[in-house]
């Protein structure tokens, strides 16, 4: 209700970087991502338990396909795809948070995708997508749902470190486009609040954090 009650507020005053609580306070102790996904659509499909549910539903359902190709690209055996997509399909927590307006299914599906673009940086893989995924992944994760987006990061990092070449597996996962548009995304999660309501609007932020 939290996250419903504030994007309702962002669509009805038109401060698309403003959620708010009900007695007007700013509600700013979670990343604007989660929010604007909400309102946006709210503005698409107007005010509605439907449109409340819809996008975090859409984004259960593609964590599943993702969780599919994940399978697919990393393991190369359908079988072990098909099951992996068939666990988190069944998964409680996964039913319960795709029904819910909350920002943790966006989580789990932006980390998914982090997840499949590093591990393919180490495997060895090279171009443009495996990077793309990586950091953008990782960045829309932290604008998802705060700082616990950068666990992913951090354990990319450490497999790096902990590998025979890890020089070589270090350098494969800094990339000069995509590394930079994922800190960018990263810090527009908050960034966005300091730059409409000023610093001072961080402060419940790091609390939360």
């Amino acid at each position: 209700p939290c996250y419903a009650v504030a994007s309702v507020s962002m669509v009805t005053s038109g401060g698309w970087v403003s959620p708010r609580c009900p007695d007007g306070r700013l509600r700013v102790e979670k990343p604007i991502l989660s929010y604007v996904v909400l309102a946006a659509s709210y503005e698409t499909l107007g005010v509605s338990l439907f449109a409340s549910r819809l996008p975090f539903a859409v984004a259960g359902a593609l964590l599943v396909g993702v969780t599919w190709q994940a399978g697919l690209l990393l393991l190369r055996d359908r079988r072990a795809a098909l099951l992996g997509a068939a666990l988190v399909a069944s998964n409680p927590h996964v039913l319960s948070l795709s029904g819910r307006s909350t920002p943790d299914i966006l989580l789990c599906l932006f980390l998914l995708l982090g997840f499949m673009g590093f591990a393919a940086l180490l495997r060895g893989d090279e171009g443009s997508p495996p990077r793309a995924l990586a950091w953008l992944g990782t960045g829309a994760g932290v604008a998802a749902k705060g700082g616990i987006g950068l666990v992913l990061l951090a354990y990319a990092v450490a497999c790096a470190a902990a590998s025979r070449d890890r020089a070589v597996r270090l350098r494969r996962l800094v990339d000069p486009v995509f590394l930079p548009l994922g800190l960018a995304l990263a810090a527009g999660g908050f960034g966005t609040y300091a730059l409409v309501h000023g610093p001072g609007a961080l402060a419940g932020s790091v609390y939360d954090q």
